[in-house]
């Protein structure tokens, strides 16, 4: 049986954590401060990000230089903030397993064919996914199947 594949906006980095990421004594309030803060290696650069919005904490790391692994280790450091965002237990861990066999795909409108599905993957009325082009790669998404499968063991 295939698998159907769904659009799923809840899972989005910018949401609130239930229980902020702790790190090194920083409070994050999102996977996307998290994740932001860890392309820089200044500890005071990390805690303004973690005081910022999400969205203006990922357009701040922008600004800053990136470590030398960066492309090494940012999946590894994506995988650690959203195992904390849907860690067993929480509002988000129940949602996730709830798409149980659904691929899930990160819609993006910005053209993240890493993370995420460009938007010229449109969903239908009930909210599946319909491709009209090139997937891109989905890292957001895999990861989240990932986390959502190995729960399953």
């Amino acid at each position: 049986m295939a698998m159907t594949a769904w659009i799923k906006n809840w899972f989005s980095n910018m949401e609130r954590l239930e229980n902020p990421l702790i790190v090194d004594g920083i409070k994050y309030p999102t996977v996307e401060n998290f994740y932001a803060a860890d392309k820089t290696l200044s500890v005071q650069q990390q805690r303004k990000i973690a005081t910022l919005t999400p969205s203006v904490a990922k357009k701040y790391a922008r600004t800053l230089g990136l470590p030398s692994d960066w492309e090494e280790v940012k999946f590894a450091i994506m995988l650690i903030g959203l195992m904390q965002k849907f860690s067993p237990g929480s509002n988000w861990h129940k949602e996730l397993m709830e798409t149980t066999g659904e691929e899930l795909l990160e819609l993006n409108n910005w053209h993240d064919t890493v993370w995420g599905v460009p938007a010229n993957i449109v969903p239908d009325n009930q909210g599946r996914a319909i491709p009209t082009g090139e997937h891109g790669k989905n890292w957001l998404g895999r990861l989240l199947m990932f986390i959502r499968d190995e729960s399953l063991l």
